[in-house]
């Protein structure tokens, strides 16, 4: 039974990653009200008190859009939008440069070569994708892949992952 529920979890949030804004309102909106309880838990997002404390303390601090669409299934002008202004709010909220950016999603099929432009057009460096792997020298810096470290792992799960990941 549990385990169909995080199936059934896990389906809802795969659905609701590709719905564009006003879908996406809507359905939690009404999730919101069937359940009784917030769709969302404000305590899951860091505040700018603590965003501004990372950043004081030299933690990079990258952009991942102001509402979390799936970039290559908007317009050139939405996408545009939402490079441009969660990199505008993060130097405002900071006073830091914001150069680096993270895909929302992050698979392959969630940017495009115009999302790579509109990003390197707005001041950006490098963009980390959710797509495991190692970074060598001279990969693209608009593609860099990644390796999950999770609460749950251990220092020895953090090492044997890394290990593996340089291996391929």
């Amino acid at each position: 039974q549990i385990s169909s529920r995080i199936q059934a979890v896990k389906a809802a949030i795969a659905y609701v990653k590709i719905l564009d804004l006003k879908q996406r309102e809507s359905f939690l909106n009404d999730l919101e009200n069937k359940i009784g309880l917030p769709a969302t838990h404000p305590s899951l997002m860091l505040d700018w008190d603590q965003v501004g404390l990372l950043a004081s303390e030299g933690v990079t601090i990258g952009s991942h859009t102001v509402n979390h669409p799936v970039l290559s299934q908007v317009s050139e002008e939405v996408a545009g939008f939402e490079i441009e202004e969660s990199k505008r709010i993060l130097e405002e909220k900071t006073g830091r440069k914001i150069n680096t950016f993270a895909y929302p999603n992050g698979t392959q099929g969630d940017f495009s070569p115009v999302t790579i432009d509109l990003l390197r057009r707005s001041g950006y460096v490098a963009a980390v994708t959710t797509m495991r792997g190692v970074n060598r020298s001279g990969c693209d810096l608009f593609r860099l892949q990644r390796t999950g470290v999770y609460l749950t792992d251990s220092i020895t799960d953090i090492q044997c992952k890394f290990a593996l990941e340089s291996l391929l």
